[in-house]
């Protein structure tokens, strides 16, 4: 799966990695990312919840309904889980 391309604020386009991991609990969506630095790797997690507007074009929100939050949770904890088994794998060589 090819990165997003993204242009940057002086127009230069470069290619943002893909998701290390995403899962899907009806409209929303987890998405884990690897990122790298001077400490070392880490992932984090962005959720969020697609949805149609009147046109019937899609979007994405990253706020969510009383109905939506423990299918949140869920996604978060399936993120937990997979970053966990990830870096466990790490650790142990």
């Amino acid at each position: 799966m090819a990165g997003k391309e993204h242009t940057s604020k002086d127009n230069k386009k470069s290619k943002s990695p893909p998701p290390a991991y995403t899962v899907h609990r009806g409209a929303i969506r987890g998405t884990c990312w690897l990122n790298s630095g001077k400490d070392g790797d880490w992932y984090s997690v962005t959720i969020a919840r697609s949805y149609k507007d009147e046109k019937g074009e899609w979007h994405s929100a990253n706020s969510f309904g009383v109905r939506d939050l423990l299918v949140v949770a869920e996604v978060a904890r399936l993120c937990w889980d997979w970053i966990v088994t990830q870096t466990s794998k790490y650790q142990k060589g």
